[in-house]
């Protein structure tokens, strides 16, 4: 592959080689991410896996095959992102808690403690 001889000229420090290795990686990480990632996070996980790949360009072994090294770098990058919108995903609760009734606290509270019968018993806190 092409790729493969243009990353290996890159490090030897083909600048020439180097653009075009990261234009093709562009195209390719962007379809690599459109299957896996929603489409408002497609860029920001190109651009991270380029930079990343930028900062561990020196790590490729020219010998060995370059998209699987590549698509190592995306994956961990694809995990990272989906952390990142895990956690953005959470919300926060709110301090107090409005409720209704005392009627329906009571029916709440009454229902809440009929869920301790199944918990085993070390589990089991007092719901009071």
């Amino acid at each position: 592959m092409q790729w493969q001889h243009w990353m290996a000229a890159a490090q030897n420090g083909d600048a020439a080689a180097y653009r075009a290795v990261l234009m093709a990686l562009q195209g390719w990480l962007t379809r690599y991410f459109a299957r896996r990632a929603p489409p408002s996070l497609i860029d920001d996980l190109v651009q991270e896996t380029m930079v990343a790949i930028h900062n561990k360009r020196h790590t490729y072994l020219p010998a060995q095959p370059l998209l699987p090294w590549v698509a190592a770098i995306a994956r961990y990058k694809w995990i990272d992102g989906l952390r990142k919108t895990t956690r953005a995903a959470e919300v926060e609760l709110q301090d107090t808690i409005e409720s209704g009734s005392s009627a329906e606290v009571l029916r709440m509270r009454t229902d809440w403690s009929a869920c301790w019968q199944f918990c085993r018993p070390r589990n089991r806190r007092s719901s009071a």
